[in-house]
């Protein structure tokens, strides 16, 4: 079995727009995030995946719109 250590690094934002152009936006929210994973330099995943570690961004963004 092999240690490493992983770590996420990530910004978040929330929006709350107002008005009533074409709908009435004072019931809609956006949230989104972006985020950074990484993990530290080992042997297994050099050897499973041909890496010394692992790097990925993800992102999420979601619209709510209150009835």
């Amino acid at each position: 079995m092999s240690k490493f250590s992983s770590n996420t690094v990530g910004l978040s934002f929330i929006y709350k727009p107002k008005g009533k152009f074409l709908i009435n936006w004072d019931r809609v929210k956006f949230e989104g995030s972006a985020d950074y994973y990484f993990t530290s330099s080992n042997e297994y995943i050099k050897n499973w995946y041909g890496k010394n570690n692992l790097q990925a961004i993800f992102t999420s963004f979601l619209m709510k719109y209150e009835f």
